[in-house]
């Protein structure tokens, strides 16, 4: 008698098969192949059919967009926007949340434009930027700083002309912006400026850029990076992205050459630059909306993202965890195609859709078990020292489940997986066979794993029975 078995999936190095929705499911035979190199795998049952799912009950809702999150030492989040209320109570355009997700009723700044950056300072106050032009009914244009406690500190006022849309602190405690404006206290300061820790113009540093500035890191030496809309710093070609020196000068040697706007800049601790945007070359190579460069301004021709991005696509995000993944955000609908390569076995090619965040390992490659999918832009993306991961942005559901403009994810415990096999080697087209019934409720799922994190190709085939 032939027995006809179900194919369940084919991934590479994890692969997941979770039980549908409103059903129960048995498998009553499970056979896993090999169909690359020689590995061992785990088989196990696990709660989610992601390494990243939602946490717990943390669910603000505010009402609107969510456009930064900055975590406080003490474990408190404060978010800023476009909302007008957070769980249902007025807060305009910034609050603060405990750690739980629920609001901190004593923290209320009332901005009355919208929240764009956040970064807290080494004393506990808050510097915030935006398109606002009053907190808590004082006028402060487009950046204010606040006391711990979202008071308006009275002695700080900068007055940008337009928006301000980023904002980074030097070790020395003098304050970076960039963006839209072109004066900030009435000087004329062309999309980029320091201020002096009181808030004062730094009149000694004047990069003058011919277009707003979207994104500014500091290197560990004190250049600074800075990426936007702009061709020219200095009156000097840059497109889209420049680095100064720390007197404000164009640093001469740097010039990477994107053809498109750049968003994000991240650097790594070995010096290496990350940045993402809308460009389709760096240098006239081609990569699209992340890119890695050398120190030096070089691309690292040595990874490649390769993501595949539909005409709205854009990264305005990047984040390196402690373990040096590499996670990305912004309004793409498509993150990548990877092709694996081609061998002695033939030629293997796997496609994963990723809706506006995706992770990727150290060297580029895709992160196939992380997969949160937002069905919004996601904007903003902090990660809690317990490796949690706040997002905020424009999306109203995480995985299929509500959740309104922020959310937090966390990393999945394989100490709640129940093993069906541990540790099994599998050579390669070897085909482990099990009998006797694997039973899956709604939403569970049966991972197939290499935790010594081989590349293979995993094939799970089944008889699965719905009841």
């Amino acid at each position: 008698m032939t027995t006809n078995y179900k194919i369940l999936g084919q991934e590479l190095n994890r692969l997941f098969y979770t039980c549908p929705e409103n059903t129960n499911s048995i498998i009553s035979k499970l056979k896993i192949k090999n169909t690359s190199y020689p590995a061992n795998i785990d088989i196990n049952i696990g709660p989610s059919a992601s390494f990243s799912e939602l946490a717990d009950s943390f669910n603000p809702n505010p009402n609107n967009y969510v456009q930064s999150a900055s975590i406080q030492s003490d474990g408190k989040i404060v978010i800023g926007g476009g909302f007008t209320t957070v769980g249902g109570v007025a807060r305009n355009r910034i609050a603060r949340l405990n750690s739980d997700g629920t609001l901190d009723t004593g923290f209320d700044p009332n901005s009355n434009g919208a929240v764009y950056t956040i970064t807290i300072q080494s004393d506990g106050k808050i510097l915030i930027v935006g398109n606002f032009t009053t907190i808590g009914g004082v006028t402060r244009n487009r950046i204010a700083r606040l006391n711990s406690d979202g008071t308006l500190d009275s002695g700080f006022d900068p007055n940008a002309s337009q928006t301000v849309n980023t904002i980074a602190i030097q070790s020395d405690g003098k304050i970076l912006i960039g963006g839209n404006f072109t004066t900030v206290g009435g000087v004329t300061r062309n999309y980029i400026a320091r201020l002096n820790s009181d808030g004062t113009l730094d009149t000694g540093f004047n990069p003058n850029a011919n277009g707003a500035v979207n994104t500014i890191a500091i290197q560990s030496d004190g250049k600074i990076l800075v990426g936007g809309y702009f061709t020219t710093v200095g009156g000097v070609t840059r497109n889209y992205i420049a680095r100064l020196n720390s007197d404000g000068t164009l640093d001469s040697g740097f010039n990477p050459d994107s053809n498109g706007v750049v968003y994000t800049i991240t650097i790594q601790s070995d010096g290496k630059i990350l940045v993402g945007g809308t460009f389709t070359t760096i240098g006239g190579v081609t990569r699209k909306a992340i890119a890695r460069l050398n120190s030096n301004g070089t691309l690292d021709t040595g990874i490649n993202f390769n993501i595949n991005l539909d005409i709205f696509g854009d990264v305005n995000n990047i984040v390196i965890q402690s373990d040096n993944k590499i996670i990305i955000s912004g309004n793409f609908f498509k993150q990548g195609s990877l092709s694996i390569g081609e061998d002695a076995f033939g030629l293997v090619y796997h496609e994963s859709d990723r809706k506006r965040i995706a992770r990727f390992n150290s060297d580029g490659t895709q992160d196939f078990g992380f997969d949160p999918n937002s069905n919004g832009a996601v904007y903003t993306i902090t990660i809690q020292s317990d490796g949690r991961i706040l997002i905020g942005g424009a999306f109203t559901t995480i995985g299929g489940v509500a959740r309104n403009y922020i959310a937090r994810l966390v990393l999945q415990s394989a100490n709640n997986n129940t093993y069906i096999v541990k540790n099994k080697e599998i050579n390669f087209d070897e085909t482990i066979e099990i009998n006797g019934g694997i039973a899956l409720e709604e939403g569970q799922v049966l991972l197939v794993d290499t935790p010594n994190g081989e590349d293979v190709i995993i094939q799970a085939y089944g008889i699965e029975e719905t009841i």
